[in-house]
C-alpha cells in the first residue's frame, strides 16, 4: 500500500490473519477496539475474523506491505 496523507483502506476483515509491515511513513491503525499509531520498522499481525483499517498520518507517503498468506485474497468490507 502506497498511500498519501489520510488515505487507507476502509474497515474490513479476512478470514485468516494479515500480516503488515511499516516500510516508511506513518499511521494509525484500528484493530478491533484498539487504535495504534505505527511507523517505519513495525510489524503487526491482525488475527483472522478481527475488523480492522488505518490511514496514513502524513506529512508525506507512506509504504505498507500488507501479506495475506492465502492463495486467494478474501475481504469483506464493513464501511
Amino acid at each position: 500500500m502506497d498511500n498519501d496523507p489520510g488515505e487507507g483502506p476502509v474497515l474490513h476483515m479476512h478470514p485468516y490473519p494479515e500480516t503488515w509491515v511499516v516500510r516508511s511513513g506513518r499511521a494509525e491503525f484500528v484493530i478491533g477496539d484498539e487504535r495504534f499509531e505505527v511507523g517505519p520498522g513495525d510489524i503487526g499481525v491482525t488475527p483472522a475474523g478481527v475488523p480492522h483499517k488505518f490511514a496514513n498520518l502524513g506529512p508525506g507517503r507512506q509504504d505498507i506491505v500488507c501479506i495475506h498468506a492465502t492463495g486467494m485474497m478474501e475481504q469483506v468490507d464493513l464501511e
